[in-house]
């Protein structure tokens, strides 16, 4: 028989189903996505119900740690990482590398197509990432899309994790970008573990909180020379084996509800309820205590007065302290931890 160019010599491997790092949950505002301390398995449209199970005869159903491996040497293969925007009407609307992106821009109004456009075209956009609108409000994020094999788990062919934790991304790229200089370029069948874990991050203008992330470690204590030696006659996959990517289709435990389905400006996660009045003394030392961890003598002594009769505004004086404490200028023991 013939083979048809093209066809025939056109390798893919399947994509056996995906795996989660959050849920969504109803908040007052809608669903919003929640992040999970372990990694999920559930029936989908893009995982059948053989997948979750066989994923869960291994690794049950709430695992920390998943043995993988990388089909072939090039990274740019498995691990692809994005800004991306999406919308209801036309799927993935804006692609982009934090510099420049690729959109789809009604011709009529020359903004990004939405549930009111007629047509869209393809156009090149010179900003992208924190400087766009789009990140500003939530609706566009920094997306990976990290492809691999689970050798342990039973059925042949990708599973696939979606996230949008840069700190994910760089202990990803950080990992494998250090076992190629290792091993000369090689990492295809190499083995790791995938792990999930707690961290506590500082992010920009609030407090300290912890977050969930993943990262990368050899699955086995080897020294330098040993995992060169264990890649020596190994044999890497053809290039453009994985499954195509559907770019179309939404990392749907990444982007709220409203992101997508309003193509509307949104917050990008649940907002939080409002703070109750500070009415009495009461009301006002709870709030120091809880929020910085003061003690009520340590507040006196901070406003330089000796009892609390002296405050006539307790919303200002909170306000007050809270400054205190964001100049450094009140010593506070530790820092509350925020929930994820």
């Amino acid at each position: 028989m013939t083979p048809i160019a093209g066809i025939s010599d056109d390798l893919r491997l399947p994509r056996v189903g995906k795996i989660h790092l959050g849920e969504k949950k109803k908040g007052q505002k809608g669903e919003y996505p929640s992040q999970l301390p372990y990694f999920l398995v559930r029936e989908r449209e893009t995982t059948p119900a053989e997948a979750v199970a066989a994923f869960r005869e291994v690794y049950g159903d709430e695992p920390t740690e998943l043995r993988v491996v990388f089909p072939t040497d090039n990274p740019e293969d498995w691990n692809d990482q994005h800004w991306r925007c999406y919308g209801a009407s036309w799927g993935l609307t804006c692609k982009g590398t934090g510099r420049q992106a690729q959109a789809k821009i009604d011709p009529d109004t020359n903004t990004w197509a939405d549930k009111n456009s007629k047509t869209w075209e393809w156009r090149q956009l010179d900003r992208c990432g924190e400087g766009c609108e789009r990140a500003q409000d939530g609706r566009c994020k920094p997306v990976m899309r990290l492809s691999f094999l689970l050798p342990d788990v039973p059925g042949l062919g990708i599973w696939q994790i979606d996230s949008s934790s840069t700190h994910s991304m760089r202990n990803i790229n950080g990992m494998v970008h250090l076992a190629q200089q290792i091993m000369g370029g090689r990492i295809a069948f190499f083995p790791f573990i995938l792990r999930r874990h707690q961290i506590t991050v500082q992010p920009r203008d609030t407090k300290a909180k912890s977050v969930y992330v993943i990262d990368l470690r050899p699955d086995g204590p080897f020294t330098m020379g040993q995992a060169r030696a264990l890649m020596e006659g190994k044999a890497a996959l053809p290039a453009g084996v994985l499954p195509e990517a559907d770019e179309e289709e939404v990392p749907e435990d990444l982007f709220p509800e409203e992101a997508v389905e309003a193509e509307e400006r949104v917050e990008p996660e649940e907002s939080a309820p409002p703070e109750k009045p500070l009415i009495t003394v009461g009301d006002f030392l709870n709030r120091c205590h809880e929020e910085f961890g003061l003690t009520g003598t340590a507040v006196l002594a901070a406003l330089g007065i000796s009892d609390s009769t002296s405050i006539r505004d307790f919303g200002k004086t909170y306000e007050q302290i809270k400054a205190m404490v964001a100049e450094g200028t009140i010593k506070v023991k530790g820092q509350k931890e925020l929930p994820v």
